[in-house]
């Protein structure tokens, strides 16, 4: 597979229409469903059976954050933080995360961190299609720890309900 955006003819860019996704890989399914291959030869089966697992593998890359953020860097040739040993220094961030992390354990203001949380999140997804070459690393990085701290978050939260 080149990349995942190029398998359902979508622009590089992080922002998608999710809706627009869906139907791109539903309509790309159709002509590649086993019902459509009746009476065809084995090799023709098979081809629409690989194309059936790339479209599934690509569809599942773009339709989740951190997957379709992990999708953008490879399709820019940037190599993932924390993968095959890329690393890059991010010690204001792991301040701030660990702020957020002592406030989820004390308890301590969490609607209003889930709130900063999210918008932060919300920014970070902006960001990836604005960010330069330079940049989109850090920006990863954000999106993933901003995601993961609003996840465990939510359990907290939802166990106090």
């Amino acid at each position: 597979m080149s990349n995942a955006f190029e398998v359902f003819d979508l622009p590089l860019q992080f922002n998608l229409d999710l809706e627009q996704l869906e139907r791109c890989y539903l309509a790309a399914q159709a002509a590649v469903h086993p019902d459509a291959y009746v009476g065809r030869s084995e090799m023709e089966k098979r081809l629409a059976a690989q194309q059936a697992v790339t479209l599934n593998e690509a569809y599942q890359q773009l339709k989740g954050l951190q997957t379709r953020a992990q999708a953008f860097l490879k399709a820019k040739n940037i190599p993932i933080p924390g993968s095959n040993g890329a690393t890059i220094p991010a010690s204001d961030l792991l301040m701030v995360v660990l702020e957020w992390r002592e406030r989820i354990q004390a308890h301590e203001a969490l609607e209003e961190l889930a709130q900063e949380l999210q918008q932060r999140l919300a920014t970070c997804q902006t960001q990836f299609d604005t960010a330069s070459v330079d940049q989109l690393p850090h920006c990863y990085l954000d999106l993933t720890y901003t995601q993961k701290t609003l996840t465990e978050l939510e359990l907290v939260l939802k166990k106090e309900c």
